[in-house]
């Protein structure tokens, strides 16, 4: 399976942002923050963590742990971490723990929010539909309604051009 690069901004208030390649993501988290609802300190904790210092303080930590979480986050914060960093990066850390059941060690690599990760398509049926586009002799798939991401990693593998 090919690595995602996909990344999931803002946390809880929009759900039609669950997806964007690495490359748009900051555009998405632009657009993100000027949708009603949303809190533009989540927008700030996220594109903090899309910065060096933040995807740094992201990869640092170990393995989620719920039981050890409240005393890292203080252990992050009493080194001087910001809360709202400390916030989004074991927030993070916890989805990235949970994404691993459906997305293998590539889940370590991925951001998601809490529904897109809910949502996503399990590898096993995306090898499914892979396998039913080729069975429609079709050569390629432009996917509209992707979450974050989960279809296209089958589809190149199986031989189709697929823009998502």
């Amino acid at each position: 399976m090919p690595a995602l690069g996909h990344c999931a901004p803002a946390l809880r208030h929009a759900p039609e942002l669950r997806h964007c390649s690495a490359q748009h993501c900051d555009n998405a988290v632009q657009h993100w923050g000027t949708l009603p609802n949303v809190d533009p300190e989540d927008v700030t904790e996220f594109r903090a963590l899309l910065t060096p210092a933040g995807r740094r303080l992201l990869e640092s930590l170990p393995p989620y742990d719920e039981g050890s979480a409240l005393r890292i986050g203080a252990e992050l914060r009493a080194n001087g971490h910001n809360a709202p960093l400390v916030n989004a990066a074991l927030t993070q850390s916890r989805l990235r723990a949970r994404g691993r059941h459906k997305f293998g060690a590539a889940a370590s690599r991925m951001f998601f929010t809490p529904d897109g990760l809910e949502q996503a398509t399990r590898p096993a049926v995306a090898v499914g539909h892979a396998r039913r586009f080729l069975d429609a002799a079709l050569t390629g798939v432009l996917v509209l309604c992707c979450g974050i991401g989960g279809v296209l990693p089958a589809l190149a593998p199986a031989g189709l051009a697929a823009t998502g």
